[in-house]
C-alpha cells in the first residue's frame, strides 16, 4: 500500500461504511415503510413490522442489501419453523420480498433472489375455530368431568359451554 495518501484511504473507508449503512436491511425497509404505509391499514403495517422485529431484524438489520439471499432468510426463520409457525414465514417473506422489490425498483440493489425462499418450507394450512361436532360433545364433556383439572377450570369450561348453548337457543339455530 504504497503511494496512498492516508486521509484519502480514510475517507474512502468511512464512505464505504456510510454507503453499507445506507443501503442497509433496515434502512431499505424504512424506505418500504414509508412507501408502503398509505396503501395498507395502520393495522396491518404495524403486523408486519412486528414480524420483521421479532424474526428479521435480530439477525439482517445491519447487513448491506446486496448479501441478502433466499438462503439467509431460510436459515433465519428456522427456528421459527421448528415451532411450526408456517403462517407467520409466509408474510414474513412476503414482507421481505416487498421490501426487496421496493429496493430493486429503487435502483439501492440491482436484482434479488428472495423469492426463491418461499420455496424451501412446507406449508401446513392453518386451522381456524376448531370445533367440536354434536357426535364428539358427550365425550368431550365426560373427559372434562374425569379431567385433572382444577375445579375452578372445569367450572368455567361448563359455564362457557352452557352460556353458548343459551345464546344459540335465544336465536333459535
Amino acid at each position: 500500500m504504497q503511494n496512498i495518501d492516508p486521509k484519502d484511504y480514510l475517507q474512502q473507508i468511512q464512505r464505504k461504511i456510510s454507503d453499507n449503512i445506507e443501503r442497509s436491511f433496515f434502512k431499505a425497509a424504512l424506505k418500504w415503510k414509508a412507501f408502503k404505509s398509505p396503501q395498507v391499514t395502520a393495522d396491518t403495517m404495524q403486523e408486519d413490522w412486528r414480524r420483521l422485529e421479532n424474526h428479521i431484524f435480530p439477525t439482517l438489520a445491519d447487513l448491506p442489501l446486496e448479501r441478502i439471499n433466499s438462503k439467509l432468510l431460510v436459515d433465519t426463520l428456522q427456528k421459527v419453523y421448528r415451532k411450526r409457525h408456517t403462517s407467520v414465514i409466509e408474510k414474513v417473506l412476503h414482507t421481505v420480498e416487498g421490501i426487496m422489490d421496493h429496493a430493486e425498483n429503487t435502483g439501492l440493489i440491482e436484482m434479488h433472489n428472495c423469492h426463491k425462499a418461499k420455496k424451501a418450507f412446507h406449508y401446513t394450512p392453518a386451522e381456524n375455530n376448531p370445533t367440536i361436532t354434536d357426535e364428539e360433545l358427550p365425550r368431550f364433556i365426560y373427559r372434562m368431568q374425569t379431567a385433572n383439572i382444577k375445579p375452578q377450570t372445569r367450572y368455567l369450561l361448563f359455564w362457557n359451554l352452557l352460556t353458548w348453548w343459551l345464546w344459540l337457543g335465544a336465536f333459535g339455530v
